[in-house]
């Protein structure tokens, strides 16, 4: 009995070394590769945190709109975490990265509520959600943002996927979660329509989602007024009139997931049929788990992931397609589709264990061979790239130092679009020893 338990005990740690491997990767990457100084998005918070030393802050100006975003739960989450840390914009990449495992951990937990798989299922997907193809938003603080809708949106699933049998006060968690999405950036509307799809595949009442689509559009609602949408109201038109282009554009945004390896010629067209792929793969998922509807269901958690990505990747095209399809590749849109290839991982698997058919095996097949690529491709694209934005970093401390005599070329390529209000607030951050300029 004695070597049993002993046996089981070094299965289970590790089972947790390899849960942990991929975590401690992506905080080793912060840590070895983040600068702690202000860049591009992190300068609009010198101006709040300017009102908030002179005690005038007011919640009209946490709501105000940044580009197409209302940012009221970040802007308080990091004005709380600069004004202890002097504007250490390295720790925000810590909170970022606090935020990810957070919504990790709120996943597994969910997971394993509705099934009874073994935890190595999870082990492949913390490889893929602590992914350094996210390089840029993992070295930006500003991220938090992002990270914050990835940790609401977790939780308000396993808030509801709780509520089955708890008791209404964690669907008032989950709606309250919901909000907290939606008030960090435009993306974290889409838990509203991810949240009603997890709703319909358990098989929970209509008035329930009636509820929750209710406060769901009251949030909207409340989110678009004054609403600025400035070119991009152009660019919903171009999105609109051109769908090829939207199409190719979507599909690119869940095949940049894996990284380009221009040695054996992968392109964009090889991409986009990696995401064709993908998003085939994903709707087997989704329509499996609402023909399945009901409480004993294990599918209703990935269709729900997959249904958030999906909600968010359709806003990103209507912004950004007229772009032109290179801007799918940004780093920073592989924080959401890295949960899209974890989902169809995770939804692939229960149904190949469900049913263990030939054609179910080919198809978890095609998602391991895709999560294999990725995780190979993006730990050495991931160090190549962070190891060029902290050189990129390095050259904006130098010229911060100096900022009274930055070329505009240099401000705009290393620091932010806008030059003109570069000089004011890099004076505020030296007169407040902030930033680079702390004081010992």
């Amino acid at each position: 009995m004695g070597s049993v338990g002993t046996a089981a005990a070094s299965r289970v740690r590790a089972r947790l070394g390899l849960l942990a491997l991929p975590v401690a990767l992506y905080l080793w990457f912060i840590w070895s590769y983040g600068v702690s100084v202000p860049y591009q998005d992190d300068w609009s918070l010198v101006p709040l945190l300017r009102l908030l030393n002179q005690g005038h802050l007011t919640l009209a100006a946490l709501w105000a709109q940044h580009l197409q975003n209302r940012v009221l739960v970040p802007n308080v989450l990091m004005l709380a975490v600069l004004k202890l840390t002097r504007f250490n914009t390295k720790v925000e990449m810590f909170c970022g990265a606090g935020l990810l495992l957070l919504g990790f951990l709120a996943l597994g937990l969910a997971q394993r509520r509705i099934s009874s798989r073994p935890l190595e299922l999870l082990i492949p997907v913390a490889f893929l959600v602590f992914s350094l193809i996210q390089y840029v938003t993992a070295l930006h603080g500003y991220a938090v943002s992002l990270y914050l809708i990835v940790a609401a949106f977790m939780l308000a699933l396993l808030c509801l996927l709780r509520s089955e049998s708890s008791g209404p006060g964690w669907l008032v968690a989950a709606m309250l979660l919901g909000l907290v999405a939606s008030y960090s950036s435009l993306q974290g509307v889409a838990i509203w329509p991810a949240g009603l799809v997890l709703l319909v595949a358990r098989g929970r009442q209509p008035r329930v989602g009636l509820l929750w689509v209710t406060v769901g559009m009251a949030a909207l609602v409340l989110y678009l007024v004054g609403l600025q949408m400035g070119h991009d109201g152009h660019g919903v038109a171009v999105a609109l009139t051109h769908p090829g282009l939207s199409m190719a554009y979507f599909l690119l945004l869940a095949g940049a997931v894996v990284p380009t390896v221009p040695r054996l010629g992968l392109n964009l067209n090889w991409l986009v049929a990696l995401g064709a792929i993908l998003w085939l793969l994903a709707t087997v998922v989704v329509v499996k788990s609402l023909r399945a509807r009901g409480r004993q269901q294990a599918l209703a958690l990935p269709a729900a992931v997959i249904g958030m990505v999906a909600a968010i990747d359709l806003a990103i095209v209507m912004g950004r397609a007229v772009l032109g399809l290179g801007f799918a590749l940004d780093s920073r849109y592989t924080v959401f589709n890295v949960w899209l290839l974890a989902a169809v991982f995770l939804g692939w698997a229960e149904i190949f264990l469900s049913h263990r058919r030939w054609r179910h095996a080919l198809g978890l097949a095609a998602v391991g061979a895709i999560c294999l690529v990725q995780v190979a491709g993006s730990l050495h694209s991931g160090i190549a790239a962070g190891s060029e934005l902290r050189s990129q970093h390095h050259q904006e401390v130098a010229l911060l130092l100096h900022y009274r005599s930055a070329s505009t070329a240099a401000i705009r390529q290393y620091a932010i679009q806008d030059p003109a209000v570069f000089v004011p607030r890099a004076e505020y951050l030296q007169a407040h020893g902030l930033s680079i300029f702390k004081r010992s």
